[in-house]
């Protein structure tokens, strides 16, 4: 892991040399999958939502007929433009666990932070950047919310143009910290494509495939979502649905939520 951790660092540092001037980003909500670009300087982007899923297997699990619906309510993501080419990114969520023959279980989640550099702006050829971070362990292991470990992930986003459609590709690695063993972790491959098609001015329809694959510990986890992104002059509201793509993904899930940016929120960060 500490050499994998070396590797990731040597990347970063040398990607930081080569980034120019960056155009900005919105959030892809409904959607999981990132887009390349970030978000203007000194702006805030909030979304309150919440997110139904229906027969979850809970990570590191090897019984994937538990019978555990949860209730991520409510999903509280914020994003900041921290400079031209940086952005902040923290995931918050309240868990209400269901499961059948137990408790029901409500608490908190765990907090996830991220940062994300654009690498180049998009012009014949795709946008790219770079996105890493960590999940805390906040959430309770002993009521299933969550693994109580450190989580670390890491991964290179691209988007493109095609017309008025916009495409998004992500590929990375994570590390998951194992509950259930000291010192190991789980390896996995995580992926996302997303496209955003516009059907008016003010709406556009969303589809993706994002999860993560090569596991050894069960937790190959996938879905494919289709939704609507609705833009007011103040607000963005958006709705998805998805079913899940492995057994231990769920069954079927929704989400919605609402978007906020503040524009020029935090002066002088430009």
């Amino acid at each position: 892991m500490f050499k994998k951790i070396i590797i990731f660092v040597f990347i970063l540092n040398l990607s930081l040399a080569l980034i120019p001037v960056m155009a900005t980003a919105k959030t892809l909500a409904p959607l999981d999958t990132q887009d390349a670009n970030v978000i203007e300087a000194g702006s805030l982007e909030a979304r309150l939502g919440f997110e139904y899923l229906e027969d979850l297997n809970l990570a590191f699990s090897t019984d994937t007929d538990r019978d555990r619906d949860v209730w991520n309510v409510p999903t509280l993501d914020l994003a900041v433009g921290v400079g031209k080419v940086v952005e902040i990114q923290a995931y918050f969520e309240g868990i209400h666990a269901d499961e059948k023959d137990a408790d029901s279980k409500y608490g908190a989640g765990d907090l996830e932070l991220f940062t994300k550099i654009q690498l180049r702006q998009e012009d014949d050829m795709p946008a790219f950047g770079l996105r890493f971070g960590t999940k805390l362990p906040n959430a309770s292991n002993e009521d299933a919310l969550g693994t109580d470990e450190f989580d670390f992930s890491g991964g290179l986003l691209m988007s493109k143009h095609l017309g008025k459609v916009e495409t998004h590709f992500n590929l990375g690695m994570g590390i998951l910290g194992n509950p259930h063993q000291n010192s190991n972790q789980d390896d996995v491959l995580m992926y996302g494509v997303g496209v955003i098609i516009p059907a008016t001015d003010n709406l556009n329809f969303a589809l993706e495939v994002n999860g993560q694959g090569c596991s050894d510990d069960n937790n190959d986890f996938s879905h494919f979502m289709a939704g609507i992104q609705y833009q007011t002059d103040a607000l963005r509201f958006d709705i998805g649905a998805g079913a899940g793509l492995s057994d231990e993904s769920q069954d079927w899930s929704i989400k919605c939520g609402i978007t906020k940016t503040f524009d020029n929120f935090f002066a002088g960060a430009k």
